[in-house]
């Protein structure tokens, strides 16, 4: 979230302005989760974090 922050790495997401979403992609069956900063909603969604199911 440094990207958003503008700041060193932050392990949490508190803030009125960003919403975060994970996407479920059953074919490639990952899990991927966006940050999202309201004050600029032309801005593309950031991407930091994606993991794989096991199963």
């Amino acid at each position: 979230m440094a990207e958003l922050a503008g700041t060193g790495n932050v392990p949490f997401l508190s803030s009125n302005d960003i919403t975060a979403y994970s996407v479920f992609d059953s074919k490639a069956g990952t899990v991927s989760s966006y940050a999202f900063d309201t004050r600029y909603p032309a801005r593309t969604p950031i991407k930091f974090d994606e993991f794989p199911l096991i199963g």
